[in-house]
């Protein structure tokens, strides 16, 4: 895919990042433009836990040079690049070697930390225009890193002209306004949730999970979904692949009388309201999981061999965002009478509700 000179990047990055933008001064100079640049040679656009996926680190653009970047319309070059790159500079070095690239890298090895602080993380944080794989802390050297797809679409070369002050003006709209700010922060906190997921279960004291965006997940229904729509929210049951039911919440589902059936996978959280004794059967949807109808049915038939009559029960997929791509995936699956809950827009929930028996004419 061509490429913007590294000039008119810069320029789109005035156009996008207004005078009263957070980190203007940042984000408009030649170390963003050469960082953005980077990311789109080497295709790390989109979902980053989507597979296959190239995948960005700050030291690919510390080495970056500009007879590699002029060869971003040789994808076997770029596809060598990136692997090499990958592996460490001494592989890229070598590379580019083979490549009869001389290679005259853009910056010094200690430039990693001004375009992690000051370029990418501002653009993840503030703006959601950076994104990092699931489970990869921001300390990790691996490679993690993918532009958000709007965000790179306002850098295509095609786009020339007032269509680019509308791409803008449709991105700014969405992304710089306090409501898509409070989006972010979410955003944010499920991150950093699936680098270090504890959670506290109300009524039994704090549990660590493994690291992940399913946990990140559970403990976003745990602690922000649960205490909206559940009056006095308890935990019975939190299972998750490494340990699909800890002892303790065996030893609590015994004690209230759930007893346990092998043939049976209890879902990823158990809760009940003990308001007014609803159950809540919440499936969190990281990879896949949600609550279609065959799992619908398993659920109440689990309840319904432990006396819990099918309207007392609830059900309950929770995703990371209507814009993540196993949501789309699997929308179609969902059952009817079910909830869908957003973790990066905790106060709305989507209803799958079957209308009752049209009326008769007459």
């Amino acid at each position: 895919m061509p490429l913007l000179r590294l000039n008119e990047i810069r320029e789109r990055l005035g156009l996008i990042f207004p005078e009263s933008a957070p980190d203007r001064a940042s984000l408009t100079r030649e170390l963003a433009a050469k960082t953005i640049a980077t990311f789109l040679f080497i295709g790390a656009v989109g979902d980053p836990d989507r597979e296959p996926m190239r995948h960005l680190r700050p030291s690919m653009v510390v080495w970056m040079d500009d007879d590699s970047i002029s060869r971003v319309d040789d994808l076997d070059f770029v596809l060598g690049w990136h692997r090499a790159a990958s592996r460490g500079h001494s592989a890229l070095r070598a590379f580019l070697a083979e490549s009869d690239v001389v290679a005259d890298r853009w910056y010094a090895e200690n430039s990693r930390e001004p375009i992690r602080d000051e370029v990418i993380r501002p653009l993840a944080e503030r703006y959601g225009a950076v994104l990092r794989r699931s489970g990869i802390a921001p300390s990790d050297a691996s490679p993690a890193l993918t532009l958000a797809e709007d965000f790179a679409a306002l850098f295509d070369p095609a786009v020339r002209g007032p269509a680019v002050d509308a791409r803008v003006s449709e991105w700014q709209a969405a992304h710089l306004g306090p409501a898509e700010q409070a989006r972010l922060a979410a955003r944010r906190r499920l991150q950093n949730e699936a680098d270090n997921p504890v959670v506290d279960l109300p009524g039994r004291g704090r549990r660590r999970l493994p690291p992940g965006e399913s946990s990140a997940l559970t403990v976003a229904a745990i602690t922000n979904f649960a205490p909206r729509l559940l009056a006095e929210p308890f935990v019975l049951a939190v299972c998750h692949s490494r340990d699909p039911l800890a002892s303790e919440d065996e030893r609590e589902l015994r004690r209230v009388g759930l007893a346990l059936e092998p043939e049976v996978v209890l879902p990823d959280v158990l809760l009940m309201d003990v308001a007014d004794g609803m159950v809540w059967f919440v499936e969190v949807v990281a990879t896949g999981g949600a609550i279609h109808e065959r799992r619908r049915s398993e659920l109440l038939q689990w309840a319904g061999g432990h006396e819990i009559p099918a309207d007392r029960c609830r059900f309950v997929s929770v995703y990371r965002s209507r814009a993540a791509q196993v949501f789309r995936r699997t929308v179609g699956e969902l059952a009817w009478d079910t909830l869908v809950w957003f973790a990066d827009e905790p106060d709305r929930v989507f209803r799958l509700e079957e209308l009752g028996p049209a009326p008769r004419p007459g």
